[in-house]
């Protein structure tokens, strides 16, 4: 603060030097803002900036070709050279007034005394001498009375007309700290934003460039947009908040009291409280809500509607309630009190006063003012980040719950294959049965093998081997974790990696068992859960893996996902003319001379052969060339007998490295942060009944499409819902998908895209809705798991009739289960091309499923019909308001007619219903009632006599009324039709 330039403004004509001075002020005065007397000797550091050119935002260029010198609007200019890339000849010329401009500023970073010439922020320069030499260093002052000291800055004459002239910055610092470039000029910060309550988040996508000089990150040549990883900056106004205070000499067991408040200027009061009211009790008086007639309340005309209750204490020593006032603006006068015998003739006496001071038996303060500004709490940034991600780009706030979009990200596989990281690195959890994963050594064999028979009587089994490869490997009857084992939130983000394998993620004692867990020790089979790989893209003819455990393919097994869905089902009608039979020890064959139907046991799936000891399944993936692809392994089992499964050791044709390095440029990811109590324990718990400038912000998952592709630019835009545990990602650039999820191969107007010079329809655009699974608690309320979201989408959207182009999903909101998607480049009419249009949602269709994957039914039974169910579970709907959904069926190996035809064969004779098809086509819409969580839809199968040779089944979608299907597990099912015709011919 004792520091100054000499000036505010030093002028220097183009090719001189000029001297800087930096003034002290003296112990007399002066603009001295501090007492000098107290640091005799100071050290202050300066640099030259870059330049920049004050053209005050008028676009001005280079000058153009020479201009005629007849012309009176020219002028000549004898030492101007050039320009190129026009061969150099002398100096000199005829130059238009109104067309000279400025070459813009740049130090000798990337400018030098070399000729040459290049385009800067879209002007072109040539001579490319550098406008003046870069000056930095440190200047000492030497006591109070050492007043000045000067350094000098050396300009360049570049042979460049500019008008109007360049300028450049000069900066003073303290040593060591180094003059940061303010995020206006390079973060572009808020690009996005949101806002919730009191909680505002920022987005910089172009944050965050990582370590560069300070000469390299401030050049005006430095592309931020290339390198900059972005982040997200979380603000926060302090709620207000009072504090009740219930004070007594005696155990208290009964009483109550009366709270007055005043909100701009209305005034209001409480029904009765209790002595010992549960915070839900407080909230609800104060808010109003859940009262009777005639209890006295008058505050409900006050519209407090945000407020977070918190309650300590005890009956022996009283209570006491902090109420924040999380929706105020502007401060709530203290609230009043009053109970029986100070004001309220009607609440019940107190069975114990406070003896010391019974006039102030409750006190109600202000813990905590209102805050005075918005202040930053937080900086979020993606765990496994890279330059370029635009992280930032996008962002999304509800309550607890954030979510950030990184656009430009290539959502990189990180998944450990063979999990020798020591934890589960790139892959996703459900449930409970992989927590303790992935197991450490051959702890199957240091254990008794509850299963097999002792050899001798008296003895205990043997246990078997696991036949892992490597130090770890993944048993859910097992819970011998390593020590490089996640325990906290910090550490799960600190070992999320920008790149596979990175060392540096690991924990340093990864290599070894953990010390609390002997050899040999299990959790069972109680515990079920899903693990989920990162999505990564095949590129190869095979992959392998081991599996071992149980043997029931149903319950327990090894799956693979093709943009999605379960491999080999219903992708496309290509996919499902693989014939591929899984059998009981997991063992896949197929059989080129064999191409039939698919039929239920045809998905990618392999169990183990109800034996610890792990064996190698080979699967055949070249159906799915150049498509999206994840490993789920599955236990649904709580089985005694065999209910887990053994995992490890995949491979794949094409190498572990190329699939982590395989980029789906800008395929684009997302990611989700909670708001959590601070402190270090794990679980975290949620930050509630506290003031939330104290909570801390952490890492919950980064969330990416099934099926990415380059250049979707998923999490373009982002919405979240706390309250719903919704997210809504979308991808603006994603190419027209058909019903199959598969990029559709026919433009709008109905030329096929196979033929040379057409394309895909392109940057059409979907949406993709996350779920996530609320906090576990134990009876008696102690946090067993924080909230967790799923490992992939549940349901993905495009809209009926695509257009190309039309940016889908460029921009969304939500609030509760209503959701807006824009599409701003879609034409409404010939003469309106990209007008643009919006599309509302009820969301609460993502919370609707078939109960059963397959359904089935026999050809000939008594109803003549089959039952597919629907239900919308309290966990996951809205049951208070009715909900309406679209059902229709879709041919695969069994042949639907339409209800006339249908009609008609089923009046002759079932012996002469040959080309009668297999089951009537239906479509139509469902609708729940409100309360209603179940529906039942009917299908007309045909009975004939004709004995199939192939199984045949078809299958029906769910759909928004008038809209496209909904893509995801939950919305399709699958119908087999058995056949009864066994004494018959085929038809």
């Amino acid at each position: 603060m004792s520091l100054r330039f000499s000036s505010k403004t030093y002028n220097v004509l183009e090719g001189d030097s000029f001297d800087v001075t930096v003034q002290r002020c003296s112990r007399f005065g002066g603009f001295c803002a501090v007492d000098v007397s107290a640091a005799p000797q100071l050290y202050v550091e300066y640099d030259t900036g870059d330049a920049f050119s004050d053209r005050q935002s008028k676009l001005t260029k280079l000058s153009s070709l020479d201009a005629d010198g007849s012309s009176a609007s020219v002028f000549f200019a004898e030492n101007l050279t050039g320009q190129e890339p026009f061969p150099q000849v002398g100096n000199g010329r005829w130059l238009t007034a109104d067309s000279v401009g400025t070459a813009n500023g740049r130090n000798q970073f990337y400018g030098s005394s070399e000729r040459r010439s290049l385009w800067v922020d879209t002007l072109f320069d040539y001579a490319g001498t550098c406008d003046y030499a870069s000056s930095s260093g440190e200047l000492y002052f030497d006591g109070v009375d050492d007043l000045s000291h000067t350094f000098t800055v050396q300009t360049t004459s570049d042979f460049v007309v500019e008008n109007p002239d360049e300028t450049v910055m000069m900066r003073l610092s303290l040593p060591d700290c180094a003059p940061e470039r303010t995020v206006e000029q390079a973060y572009a910060f808020g690009h996005a934003l949101d806002m919730d309550r009191r909680t505002i988040i920022v987005g910089a996508p172009f944050s965050d460039a990582g370590t560069f000089t300070a000469q390299q990150y401030h050049s005006a040549g430095f592309d931020h947009r290339f390198f900059g990883k972005g982040a997200a900056y979380v603000f926060h106004l302090e709620a207000q908040e009072q504090r009740i205070t219930l004070r007594t000499s005696n155990p208290l067991t009964s009483g109550s009291f009366r709270l007055t408040a005043t909100r701009r200027g209305i005034s209001g009061i409480t029904r009765a409280i209790s002595y010992s009211a549960a915070t839900a009790d407080v909230k609800a008086a104060l808010e109003g809500t859940n009262g009777q007639d005639g209890d006295g309340s008058t505050i409900e005309a006050l519209g407090f509607k945000l407020l977070e209750v918190g309650r300590t204490g005890s009956m022996d020593q009283g209570f006491t309630w902090s109420v924040t006032f999380i929706g105020e603006i502007v401060s709530v006068p203290v609230m009043v009190p009053t109970w029986s015998g100070y004001g309220c003739p009607t609440c019940k006496p107190f069975s114990s006063t406070f003896t010391t001071d019974p006039a102030n038996q409750i006190l109600v303060s202000e813990a905590v003012a209102i805050g005075s500004g918005w202040k930053q709490q937080s900086r979020v940034s993606a765990p496994d980040g890279n330059p370029g991600d635009q992280f930032g780009i996008s962002v999304g706030l509800s309550g607890e719950q954030a979510i950030v979009g990184a656009a430009g990200s290539s959502a990189l596989t990180t998944t450990t294959w063979n999990f020798e990281t020591g934890d589960l690195t790139g892959w996703v959890t459900t449930g409970t049965a992989f927590d303790q994963q992935p197991t450490y050594g051959d702890n199957s064999y240091a254990r008794i093998n509850t299963y097999r028979p002792a050899p001798l009587i008296g003895a205990s089994a043997p246990g078997q081997r696991a036949n892992h490869e490597g130090r770890y490997w993944v048993g859910t009857f097992e819970s011998r974790p390593g020590a490089g084992k996640a325990t906290t939130a910090a550490q799960v983000a600190a070992q999320m990696c920008a790149f596979a394998n990175d060392e540096l993620c690991r924990a340093p004692n990864y290599k070894l068992p953990s010390a609390s867990a002997s050899a040999g020790t299990s959790q069972g089979d109680s515990p079920q859960g899903t693990l989920t790989s990162l999505p990564f893209t095949i590129e190869g003819q095979w992959m392998s893996f081991r599996v071992g455990g149980g043997c029931d393919v149903r319950v327990v097994y090894v799956e693979l996902l093709i943009d999605g869905q379960p491999a080999a089902v219903s992708e496309s009608v290509a996919a499902e003319q693989v014939a591929v039979e899984v059998t009981a020890d997991g063992t896949t064959t197929t059989s080129a001379d064999s191409i039939r139907p698919v039929t239920a046991t045809s998905k990618l799936r392999a169990t183990g052969r109800c034996q610890e000891s792990m064996n190698e399944v080979t699967w055949d993936l070249s159906a799915f060339q150049n498509r999206s692809a994840q490993i789920r392994v599955v236990d649904a089992s709580s089985s005694p007998v065999w209910g887990h499964i053994n995992f490890d050791d995949v491979r794949f044709s094409w190498g572990a490295t190329r699939v982590a390095q395989t980029s789906t440029s800008r395929a684009g990811a997302a990611y989700a942060f909670r708001r959590r109590a601070p402190g270090t324990g794990f679980p975290t718990a949620k930050c509630e009944g506290m003031s939330r400038w104290t909570c801390e912000w952490e890492f919950q998952a980064r969330l990416a499409a099934s099926d990415k592709r380059s250049e979707d630019l998923f999490g373009s835009s982002v919405a979240v819902d706390d309250v719903l545990g919704v997210a809504v990602v979308a991808a603006p650039g994603q190419r027209g998908l058909d019903a199959n999820n598969s990029i559709d191969r026919v433009l709008s107007d109905g030329l096929d895209v196979g033929h040379e010079g057409l394309g895909a329809m392109e940057e059409v655009g979907s949406i993709y809705v996350f779920r996530r699974s609320d906090e576990v608690r134990d009876g008696a309320g102690v946090l067993l798991r924080t909230p967790k979201w799923a490992p992939k989408e549940v349901l993905k959207m495009q809209y009926p009739q695509k257009q190309r182009q039309s940016h889908f999903g460029a921009a969304l909101d939500l609030d509760g289960s209503d959701l807006i998607v824009g599409a701003p480049g879609i034409s409404t009419s010939p003469i309106l091309p990209q007008s643009g249009r919006a599309f509302a949602y009820d969301l609460s269709v993502a919370g609707v499923k078939f109960t059963n994957p397959w359904f089935s039914c026999v050809e000939g039974n008594a109803d003549g019909l089959v039952g597919l169910t629907l239900s919308r579970p309290v966990t996951t709907s809205n049951l208070t308001r009715p909900l309406t959904i679209g059902y229709a069926t879709e041919d695969r190996s069994a042949v639907g007619v339409d209800a006339l035809k249908f009609a008609a064969c089923m009046k002759v004779p079932s012996t002469q219903r040959k080309d009668c098809g297999d089951y009537q086509q239906a479509a139509g819409e469902v609708t729940f009632a409100a309360g209603e969580m179940s529906k039942l839809v009917t299908i007309p199968i045909m009975e004939d006599n004709c004995l199939e040779q192939w199984e045949k089944h078809f299958v029906v979608r769910l759909h928004v009324p008038g809209g496209e299907p909904l893509l995801g597990e939950d919305f399709i099912a699958r119908v087999r039709i058995d056949d009864d015709d066994f004494n018959s011919d085929p038809c």
